[in-house]
């Protein structure tokens, strides 16, 4: 992942949309390259459905990541959230 990053960033790439599995995302967010989260949820609930991020250590509340609400939108019965990660000092 980090050579890949380092293409885009020769190229003077430096904003980059993620749309990809748990386990891709989750690695973007653990290694603090996720700056904002852009989330679609349908209005269906899908019994073993897969789980959005994979991380062992965001057990706890305190563990989790914080995050800043930009936008929230209907549409038709689905939602969209766009939100900022809240970063640590």
């Amino acid at each position: 992942m980090n050579e890949v990053l380092k293409r885009f960033a020769d190229k003077e790439i430096m904003t980059l949309f993620v749309e990809s599995g748990s386990k891709v995302h989750s690695n973007f967010i653990n290694e603090g390259l996720a700056d904002e989260l852009y989330l679609y949820m349908a209005s269906k609930l899908i019994d073993n459905g897969s789980s959005l991020f994979m991380n062992d250590t965001w057990n706890l509340m305190a563990e989790s990541e914080s995050l800043r609400f930009l936008d929230v939108r209907q549409i038709g019965d689905d939602f969209s959230f766009h939100a900022r990660f809240l970063k640590e000092d």
